[in-house]
């Protein structure tokens, strides 16, 4: 690195950033209106079901 251009380096200022706003108000609480899922509902395919699933075939699957 040429010598010039490190002591400008090493002169530098860095700005300093203001900020306008309290931090916490960026972040958000968790939404209270937000309602858990529940428990998943299992039960088996139905006929119908089966032969849509292996029309698509694996490729499609995620």
């Amino acid at each position: 690195m040429d010598s010039s251009l490190w002591n400008m380096l090493k002169e530098a200022v860095i700005q300093q950033y203001v900020n306008k706003t309290d931090k916490k108000a960026r972040y958000r609480p968790a939404n209270p209106d937000k309602k858990p899922l529940g428990d998943p509902q299992i039960r088996k395919l139905e006929l119908e079901e089966r032969r849509n699933l292996r029309r698509f075939g694996r490729s499609t699957a995620a």
